[in-house]
C-alpha cells in the first residue's frame, strides 16, 4: 500500500478515480477510491475470525506499507525459476557462450525505466549509465579482439540481439552478462534507451535466463557508452583501502603535513563524516538521495560522456586482485570539506570559503564560473552547471524541488554541503527547544538512505559522538591525506580475509 504524499494540487481525480467512474455501470459519479480500496481490502485480505478489528488492520497496513501473510507452496508443474537457474548452473556449458540475464541493477525489469534519477545513476560495477551493455571477460574479448564499446550481436538459436561490450575483469572465460529492462518503446525518458533483450528469453525453458549455446559476433559498429568511471583500479595510489585482519594491528604513523595555512578554531562545532568500507555494498542509495535532496538536475547520456555529471557525491569502484581472485571495493566520494581546502585560495571572488563550523561553503551568487576551484580539486567532487537544466520548468513541475535547497542556474559551480540545509534545521530545532544537540540528530541525505549503515554524520568536536570514535578507530584513514588538505571525511579500510593464516577451529 502507498499513500499520497501531499493533498491534490488541482480540481482532479486520481487516476483510479478515473477508471472506477468508467467502469461504473450507471455512469454516475466515481466512489472515492480510498473507500472502494478499504473494501477490497475487507473482503479479499483481512483474515476472516481475526481478533483484530478491521481499522486497526488497516492502519497497520497503511504503516507498514503491505501486509505479510504465509503464501501456499507453487502448485505442481509451476517453475521455481530460483530452483531452474540453480540447477542451469550446474550443467556443463555446451558450445559457445552461456549468457545470463539478469534485472537492471536501476530499472529493474524496465519498470523503473522512465525514471531519470535511476538512469542517470551508475550501475555498481560497470559505471554505466543510460543503457546496457554486454559484460565479457578480458580472456575473451582478447581472443576475440574485442574492445570496449565495440557493437556485437548476440545469437540464441534464432533470437538474436546487438549491444555495445564492456570488457569486466573478474569475469568468468565463457560467460557473458547483460542487463534486462531497456530498450523500452514507450516513456518520455526511457524509450529508445539501451537495448531490449527479452526476445532472448526463452519461456518454455527450465532455465530462461542463462542461455546455453550462445553465439557471439563482432560488429563495424561502435557505441560511445555514457562512463562515469573509465578505470579500473587506483593506479598506484592508496585511496580505497583493504586491509586484512593479520596485517591491521600494524599501528600507522600520524604524519604532520608542513602547511602554509593558518591554524583554525571551530568554537561550536567542527561537522565531519565517516565512512566505513566493509559496511558499503556500492547501491548508491546515497547517490538518489542527494540528488532528491539537494535539486541535482539530470545532464543526459550526451553530458555524462564529457564528464558532466552532476552528482554530489559518486560511488567509486575499484578492483583488487587479479584473474579469477579480482572483486570490487566500493567507496563513496563527495567534498571532503577539507580544512586547509585547495579550492578557497583559488577562487578569485571568495566564493568558495570555510565557515565557523568547519564547512566549505559556496556562495552561488558569487560565483563567476571560472572553474579554478574544479581544477584545483585532488578529490575531483565539484560540479560545474555547463546548461540551464531547470529553467524550462514551470508549475507544477517546480514542485519536485526541495524549497529548502536553492535551484543553481547555469555557469555556477556546486558540490556537497552535508546537507547544511539539516544541520541548520536542527540547530534551530534545539535552540527553540531550548537543549544542545544530540548526537547523530543531525543526518544528511546520504547518512538517511544508506542502507547498511556506513556512513556517519556529526561533531567532530563531541568525543563521545559516533563520528569522533570512527574517526579514531584502527581502520581509519583520511583519502590522499598527503597533500595537507585536511578533509573532514574519514574512511574506515575494508576488513578481508577473516580466516587467514588460522585453522577454522582456532
Amino acid at each position: 500500500l502507498s499513500q499520497p504524499a501531499i493533498a491534490p494540487l488541482y480540481d482532479t481525480l486520481h487516476g483510479e478515480e478515473m477508471l472506477l467512474s468508467w467502469l461504473s455501470p450507471t455512469g454516475g459519479p466515481a466512489p472515492e477510491y480510498r473507500r472502494y480500496l478499504e473494501e477490497r481490502w475487507r473482503k479479499q485480505v483481512y483474515p476472516a475470525g481475526s481478533a483484530v478489528p478491521f481499522d486497526r488492520f488497516w492502519n497497520a497496513c497503511l504503516h507498514d506499507g503491505l501486509f505479510q501473510q504465509q503464501t501456499r507452496t507453487s502448485a505442481p508443474g509451476s517453475k521455481d525459476w530460483a530452483r531452474a537457474f540453480q540447477a542451469a548452473a550446474t550443467v556443463p556449458p555446451a558450445d559457445g557462450f552461456e549468457l545470463i540475464l539478469r534485472p537492471g541493477h536501476n530499472v529493474f525489469d524496465g519498470r523503473y525505466g522512465d525514471n531519470g534519477w535511476l538512469q542517470e545513476t551508475p550501475d555498481p560495477l560497470t559505471k554505466q549509465t543510460w543503457g546496457n551493455a554486454l559484460l565479457v571477460s578480458p580472456v575473451d574479448a582478447e581472443r576475440l579482439g574485442l574492445k570496449d564499446g565495440q557493437v556485437a550481436r548476440v545469437e540464441s538459436g534464432v533470437r538474436l540481439a546487438q549491444l555495445p561490450i564492456i570488457i569486466q575483469e573478474g569475469q568468468t572465460p565463457g560467460v557473458l552478462c547483460a542487463a534486462l529492462g531497456y530498450g523500452r518503446r514507450t516513456g518520455s525518458v526511457a524509450r529508445a534507451v539501451g537495448t531490449n533483450l527479452y526476445p532472448l528469453l526463452d519461456a518454455d525453458s527450465s532455465s530462461p535466463f542463462l542461455l546455453q549455446s550462445v553465439r557471439l559476433f563482432a560488429t563495424g559498429a561502435v557505441a560511445d557508452l555514457a562512463l562515469t568511471q573509465s578505470h579500473h583500479r587506483m593506479e598506484g595510489r592508496d585511496i580505497a583501502r583493504s586491509v586484512p585482519v593479520a596485517e591491521l594491528a600494524r599501528s600507522r604513523e600520524a604524519r604532520e603535513i608542513p602547511t602554509m595555512y593558518p591554524a583554525q578554531d571551530f568554537p561550536d562545532h567542527k561537522w565531519g563524516m565517516a565512512v566505513d568500507l566493509s559496511l558499503c555494498v556500492g547501491c548508491s542509495a546515497c547517490v538518489v538521495a542527494c540528488q532528491s535532496e539537494n535539486n541535482i538536475p539530470c545532464v543526459g547520456p550526451e553530458q555524462v560522456r564529457r564528464g558532466r555529471e552532476m552528482h554530489w557525491i559518486r560511488v567509486d569502484r575499484y578492483l583488487l586482485g587479479e584473474g579469477a581472485q579480482t572483486r570490487a571495493v566500493s567507496q563513496p566520494m563527495l567534498c571532503q570539506h577539507c580544512d586547509n581546502a585547495p579550492c578557497e585560495t583559488v577562487c578569485p571572488v571568495n566564493a568558495t570559503n570555510h565557515s565557523p563550523e568547519g564547512l566549505n561553503q559556496m556562495a552561488y551568487n558569487r560565483c563567476v564560473g571560472t572553474r579554478y576551484c574544479a581544477n584545483n580539486c585532488p578529490y575531483k567532487v565539484r560540479r560545474f552547471n555547463f546548461f540551464e537544466y531547470n529553467a524550462a520548468k514551470e508549475e507544477p513541475e517546480t514542485f519536485v524541488f526541495n524549497p529548502e535547497v536553492t535551484v543553481r542556474p547555469r555557469g555556477v559551480m556546486e558540490k556537497c554541503t552535508f546537507c547544511v540545509q539539516r544541520i541548520q534545521d536542527g540547530k534551530q530545532r534545539a535552540k527553540t527547544q531550548g537543549r544542545s544537540l544530540q548526537d547523530e540528530e543531525i543526518r544528511p541525505a546520504c547518512a538517511v538512505a544508506c542502507p547498511a549503515g556506513a556512513i556517519v554524520f556529526g561533531d567532530l568536536k563531541d568525543p563521545s559522538s559516533r563520528v569522533s570514535l570512527w574517526s579514531k578507530d584502527q581502520r581509519g584513514y583520511r583519502v590522499l591525506e598527503e597533500v595537507g588538505a585536511k578533509p573532514a571525511v574519514t574512511y574506515l579500510a575494508e576488513l578481508t580475509n577473516p580466516l587467514e593464516g588460522k585453522s577454522p577451529r582456532d
